[in-house]
């Protein structure tokens, strides 16, 4: 599909002249972003319910000379949450922080997922109403407060929809989170975590950033334009990876739970860059790991594998590392894996492992010996190692590919929020 996407600068002319002007260029259509998705549901020749909803719109598509306009806000920033979040929000307790054009894009959608409760905060408590007053027509509790009166109040989900990046919310002191809690910013920009993530993580909550909503919003309105719906989580995965961090994804587990084959999948779904710890020191000395071990004993194999981690860790920007199975058996190994990556543990049972190496004959550990007791050993030896390093830890046994890749990208998102 041949599409061309750019960014257009409205403030030389007006909005309607503007638009007036993509259309005579040919486009087919345009998102909207703040301070013009009031004008953009006015301009509009037909507007979708979810546009009239929130009687704003940030996407157009250009149809016969006429202008359709949707507002794909508020489903992308569901999706995010019960999708790639895996957080329904039927019957929850919910605290909206903020009553401006973020909270006014989402609050329809979120009142058609059934929660128990809302209340909308704000400083002006006036303006939370009037929104309340326009939007809210469904058999859900909504209730405007100023901040000072969440004093001794229980929520499942905070939702900062805020424009603040620098002040902290006068949340009080008393509010609790329950026990399946999560805090999300609708906001996303270069700190990691913002103000209030951090205060949700102070509470135990689970916090999540605003990336995953902008990408589920987008696909939506590339839905609307090509009629086909873009698979998200790559996305939102590569989007926190090279947003928020230069960190290293390196996999770690025993040997032939498929490292190298899940690490190639990964970094090619990523676009990132890919190594592999053993082919790296086999291409180095120019021996076969048999051989090194023959010549040189398993603690200089381990010092090899020191100087390529140290190497790799030392190159800017993210990147997706497939280790040897014994690697976490020396200590500054551990350090740098846990310092400097996200460190992914791909568990396999022995019994798999036995399968996969039948015929394997370049394991220098299972060179002249019962393979099932070495196995067996092995794990027994390693398995907290492996545990104690991990970022997450994923069960390997009889799994496609693709549903490895599948839960790592899921994971990925999770850990980077």
């Amino acid at each position: 599909m041949s599409l061309a996407y750019t960014i257009e600068d409205v403030d030389a002319m007006t909005f309607a002249a503007k638009i007036a002007e993509l259309q005579t260029r040919g486009f087919s259509g345009c998102n909207i972003t703040v301070p013009y998705k009031e004008n953009a549901f006015s301009l509009a020749d037909i507007c979708s319910e979810r546009a009239k909803r929130g009687r704003a719109a940030n996407t157009f598509v250009f149809q016969d000379k006429r202008i359709y306009a949707d507002n794909t806000d508020g489903i992308g920033f569901i999706r995010d949450l019960t999708q790639n979040l895996s957080y329904p929000i039927r019957g929850k307790s919910i605290l909206i922080c903020g009553a401006g054009g973020a909270i006014r894009g989402v609050l329809p959608a979120l009142l058609k997922q059934d929660p128990g409760s809302i209340i909308i905060a704000n400083r002006t408590i006036h303006k939370a109403q009037a929104l309340i007053q326009e939007l809210v027509n469904a058999d859900v509790i909504v209730e405007a407060k100023t901040y000072a009166e969440l004093s001794n109040t229980v929520f499942d989900l905070v939702i900062d929809g805020t424009s603040s990046t620098t002040e902290m919310l006068p949340l009080p002191s008393s509010i609790s989170l329950s026990s399946n809690s999560l805090v999300y910013d609708l906001k996303y920009g270069p700190a990691v975590r913002t103000l209030i993530m951090a205060w949700g993580s102070s509470y135990g909550a689970r916090v999540a950033n605003g990336i995953g909503m902008l990408v589920e919003q987008a696909a939506e309105a590339f839905r609307l334009w090509s009629g086909k719906m873009p698979e998200t989580g790559p996305v939102i995965a590569l989007m926190q990876q090279k947003f928020y961090s230069s960190k290293k994804i390196s996999l770690i587990g025993a040997m032939a739970a498929g490292k190298t084959t899940v690490g190639q999948k990964l970094a090619q779904k990523f676009a990132l860059p890919f190594y592999d710890t053993d082919a790296i020191i086999v291409n180095k000395t120019g021996l076969s790991i048999l051989e090194i071990f023959a010549r040189y004993g398993e603690s200089k194999f381990r010092e090899l594998e020191t100087q390529v981690l140290e190497a790799l860790f030392a190159l800017p920007g993210p990147a997706v590392i497939a280790t040897g199975g014994g690697i976490i058996s020396n200590a500054k190994n551990r350090k740098l894996l846990q310092e400097h990556s996200q460190v992914i543990f791909l568990d396999i049972s022995v019994q798999e492992q036995l399968q996969r190496t039948e015929n394997d004959l370049t394991r220098p550990l299972l060179v002249h010996t019962d393979k099932e007791t070495t196995l067996t050993l092995l794990r027994a030896e390693r398995l907290s190692l492996y545990q104690q390093i991990s970022d997450h830890c994923l069960y390997v046994d009889g799994l496609p590919i693709d549903v490895i890749i599948s839960e790592l990208v899921r994971t990925l998102y999770t850990l980077q929020n």
